[in-house]
């Protein structure tokens, strides 16, 4: 690959990461607008919130997948302002990880602490209906 392909190709890597920053923010922005999450029904909430958003993160991953290829398999380093992107973007997407883990967490816990409310209920449906039948 020659100067001038590998520069484009930085720059368009360079472009795309611009963008995807863009969403990582979008995304943050709608988690800290609906701080604190403190019930199960407020991070179900959020979730369903920032979903599109994380869609449009999942495309924009998957266009860009060849390009950032393309770029590793030129064996170049990054410029100076394709470092600056990355360097920016590394805290971001783990605060924005970290948050979704979060949430998830919260979730899984949530879960847990139902799973034997909902059994006993389930359990006490049977034998009500069990004791129906057979006081028939």
């Amino acid at each position: 690959m020659n100067s001038s392909n590998l520069n484009s190709l930085e720059e368009d890597l360079t472009v795309a990461l611009e963008s995807m920053e863009q969403l990582y923010n979008r995304a943050l922005g709608l988690i800290e607008a609906t701080l604190p999450h403190e019930t199960t029904q407020q991070v179900s909430a959020c979730l369903a919130r920032i979903q599109p958003t994380l869609s449009q993160i999942e495309a924009r991953e998957q266009t860009l997948a060849p390009l950032r290829q393309a770029w590793i398999d030129s064996g170049q380093r990054p410029g100076p302002t394709l470092k600056l992107k990355l360097t920016r973007q590394e805290p971001l997407l783990q605060q924005l990880i970290g948050r979704i883990n979060s949430m998830e967490k919260q979730i899984l816990e949530a879960r847990q602490e139902l799973l034997p409310k909902v059994d006993s209920v389930v359990k006490h449906q049977q034998m009500q209906r069990a004791y129906q039948q057979q006081a028939r």
